[in-house]
């Protein structure tokens, strides 16, 4: 039994080092989803007790996030007390708030991409959005399109403001903003969203900032409507 113990404990820890070395070369980012438990169990040939074992010691290690229903995550790199303190005030903030402060990032956003995005960049953006138009369930549409909003700000090539909406885009995974979506995003709205994404993609690929800006206005009050039943 003794033995048993030990070998579990040893391929535990050999699961906790693969991952913290998958996040420390680079290969897993802040944000990433890990593969499942079961692609662990059949990876490393190793118990399904072992694996939760493993993610339960770099949950507490604050490596990675597990989110119900959605995965295990990557999470976002250490930060200073007072970048956390600030960190902890976004993503704590409501969702009103959040989507106050969207507006007003997002509606901006336009001129620096339209000055920015290389020709590769924009194809990216509409084959994300191309996966979101394609998703079938809630769950799925919902990692789409909080991607193609993170890509639109990557396009920038602005650090501080990449980072400060990331920080802005945890607070969507809080428990009770994914509830609020849940109910909110029918399957309808979720068509009307893509549509609303086709025309500010189309919009940048023309480089035409104005009409983007215009759409991604739009888009914004429908998310607010539709949230809010405004």
């Amino acid at each position: 039994m003794t033995n048993v113990r030990q070998k579990a404990e040893k391929a535990c820890k050999r699961l906790v080092c693969y991952i913290e070395q998958k996040i420390a070369d680079g290969s897993w980012s802040s944000g990433d989803r890990l593969p499942t438990e079961r692609e662990l169990v059949c990876r490393f040939g190793v118990a399904r007790n072992t694996v939760r074992k493993a993610l339960r010691a770099l949950e507490l290690k604050r490596r990675i996030v597990r989110q119900v229903g959605r995965g295990t995550f990557v999470a976002a790199p250490a930060v200073p007390d007072g970048a956390r303190t600030l960190i902890e005030s976004i993503t704590g903030a409501s969702p009103a708030e959040v989507l106050e402060i969207r507006t007003l990032i997002e509606a901006q956003l336009v001129d620096l991409i339209v000055a920015r995005a290389t020709m590769g960049e924009l194809r990216e953006l509409e084959s994300i959005l191309e996966n979101a138009e394609r998703s079938e369930t809630f769950p799925e549409w919902e990692q789409w399109n909080a991607k193609l909003h993170l890509a639109l700000v990557a396009v920038t090539k602005n650090r501080l403001l990449i980072d400060i909406y990331e920080a802005i885009n945890l607070a969507r995974f809080r428990p009770e903003w994914v509830s609020l979506r849940r109910r909110a995003v029918t399957r309808e709205r979720r068509i009307e969203s893509n549509r609303e994404h086709r025309r500010i993609v189309e919009a940048l690929k023309q480089r035409e900032p104005e009409a983007a800006r215009i759409a991604m206005q739009e888009h914004l009050h429908s998310v607010r409507m539709n949230l809010f039943e405004e």
